[in-house]
């Protein structure tokens, strides 16, 4: 009987560190942001000292391997592979469609005039298939490649911390700050705070992401983030005349954290046979110190966040 017929799929062994679907693993990421200094000049000042801190904690799921999908040169190898099995095999289908049609759905009929073609035409059906055996082995061997690619995804809720501790002292030389000693506005801001990071109703519950790849040795992270603001308390104390600048007294604040610059997929090699292991990552957070009056509280200047990572599997 004439048919394409394909190699039963064998069981295939995957790679460390790829693991059996349903593997958890725990990510914990620290972001601590650390900013000291001052700047001034003859006529302003400006001194910050800031510490913001965020643990997460968040479990992962191993999906199930795969095997990325072929491109550029090797996805039209494959493709031209499988249009010339096609192309060699093509006067045989159309015979076969022939027969099928000739009997209408009648099994035992296509039985007998399936034998039939294949001995008046064993000749052509054989030279047929030897033309197309060596695409149609190319396009197998590609369908089997060994799975190389393996998702972690967040699954359960994550959990978290943080702590605030802030502080700036303002001098400002701004002409309504005429009438004032020594021609000066004077200001100190002190921000605090500490507490769970809580998940706000109807948001996602967990983050981060994991693709490791066994075959570049590498995997990429997404790592945990805060899924909510830092709340923090303000307390402001001012004698600037313009309650639009600096308004005093105290208030409640939302701070998001971190920065952008932390949102950046990491790659990393891979270490082992297992995705186990440990990271750091420090960024420089630019200010605004090209602005010759910053006075706005948020832009403490020229910090750096520190990112340490760990990744535990049982």
């Amino acid at each position: 009987m004439l048919a394409f017929v394909l190699p039963a799929t064998a069981s295939i062994a995957w790679a460390d560190p790829l693991v059996a679907p349903g593997k958890r693993a725990t990510v914990t990421v620290e972001y601590e942001y650390i900013a000291q200094g001052q700047r001034a000049d003859k006529y302003d000042r400006h001194e910050w000292q800031a510490r913001r801190f965020a643990a997460v904690k968040a479990t992962l799921e191993a999906t199930r391997p795969f095997a990325r999908p072929p491109t550029g040169a090797s996805a039209a190898a494959q493709q031209k592979a499988a249009e010339q099995a096609m192309q060699a095999m093509q006067p045989a289908m159309a015979d076969m469609l022939a027969i099928v049609e000739k009997c209408k759905g009648d099994e035992a009929c296509i039985s007998r005039a399936v034998m039939q073609n294949g001995n008046s035409n064993r000749a052509a059906l054989n030279d047929a298939r030897s033309r197309a055996a060596p695409d149609i082995a190319r396009v197998n061997e590609a369908n089997q490649t060994a799975p190389t690619v393996q998702i972690w995804q967040p699954v359960g809720r994550q959990s978290g911390r943080y702590e605030v501790q802030e502080s700036q002292r303002l001098v400002d030389a701004d002409p309504i700050c005429r009438s004032l000693p020594g021609q000066r506005c004077r200001t100190s801001i002190t921000r605090s705070g500490q507490g769970d990071l809580v998940t706000p109703p109807g948001a996602r519950v967990s983050s981060g992401m994991i693709e490791v790849d066994a075959q570049s040795g590498q995997m990429v992270l997404r790592l945990p983030q805060p899924l909510s603001v830092l709340e923090v308390s303000e307390e402001v104390k001012t004698d600037h005349p313009s309650p639009a600048l600096f308004k005093p007294g105290s208030r409640t604040r939302a701070s998001p954290f971190p920065p952008a610059a932390a949102q950046a997929p990491l790659t990393v090699p891979l270490k082992g046979d297992s995705i186990a292991q440990t990271g750091e990552r420090r960024i420089p957070i630019q200010g605004a110190q090209k602005n010759p009056r910053t006075l706005e509280g948020s832009a403490i200047e020229d910090g750096t966040l520190t990112i340490r990572w760990s990744i535990a599997t049982p």
